[in-house]
């Protein structure tokens, strides 16, 4: 699944436009995406694929919904949110 990438002049509503069109044409495509997030950064505008996903955690079943982005080169191959953790003890000064 790639990451499209919108051009950073177009306004807001332009921008919306083209995200709900790429949204459309990525649903047709992939039967268990779930939904498309738009993120404006400073490379422009990436439209990032959305579906479930299903992770343990200290033996505990998660579903998540997340969103796809290529992450080679990054240090984490995935970054699990705080809503995922809850219930969980974090110690940020260990990482574990």
């Amino acid at each position: 699944m790639d990451n499209r990438q919108l051009d950073l002049s177009l306004s807001d509503k332009e921008a919306l436009r083209a995200a709900k069109k790429a949204k459309q044409e990525l649903k047709k495509e992939y039967k268990d995406l779930v939904d498309v997030t738009f993120i404006r950064s400073g490379n422009g505008l990436t439209l990032r694929p959305c579906v479930n996903l299903t992770f343990y955690i200290s033996g505990e079943k998660r579903i998540a919904m997340v969103n796809m982005t290529e992450r080679e080169g990054l240090k984490y191959s995935m970054i699990v949110g705080k809503n995922d953790l809850k219930n969980f003890l974090v110690d940020p000064q260990t990482g574990k």
